[in-house]
């Protein structure tokens, strides 16, 4: 019986920057190789690593915690999911996810890949398992995107 290795990729994103990100991630995935990884699996939404797009008052560090907390400064007036996010969606096609189809060809390694996808909706949260090997019709490897909850703009 074969043994699958799956690397859980356990990095922190580059806040929004799609390019640092893909810089580093690629970077994880050659190591996950070394490893001996049959399959890396990024963080949840690594595409823009669920950072605002807002600038934050330098101050205040850590916009999540609890009411209860902000005595000291007043909880910062952050805009909605939707015009935190405007323009950092992508596509399935975008070079972005090109790039990490490229790179399991190279490694010969499956990476399932997650990003914030642009589609007919709310952009969404997606995984899609990037195959190591080409479609024989096609020279980049298949793309399966797996079902995924529709991000909620509240």
């Amino acid at each position: 019986m074969s043994i699958l290795t799956v690397a859980l990729l356990q990095i922190a994103a580059y806040g929004n920057d799609q390019q640092q990100n893909l810089a580093k991630g690629a970077e994880a995935c050659h190591q996950a190789k070394r490893l001996g990884a049959d399959i890396a699996l990024f963080p949840e939404m690594w595409s823009v690593g669920y950072t605002p797009a807002a600038a934050l008052d330098p101050e205040v560090s850590d916009i999540h915690r609890a009411p209860h907390l902000w005595a000291e400064h007043a909880a910062p007036d952050l805009p909605s999911p939707a015009e935190i996010w405007h323009g950092l969606a992508i596509t399935r096609d975008s070079p972005f996810v090109r790039q990490f189809q490229d790179l399991a060809v190279e490694l010969d390694m499956a990476i399932a890949l997650t990003y914030f996808e642009a589609w007919p909706g709310f952009p969404r949260n997606t995984v899609s398992l990037i195959d190591r090997h080409p479609a024989s019709s096609s020279p980049t490897p298949r793309c399966t995107r797996a079902p995924s909850v529709p991000t909620n703009a509240r």
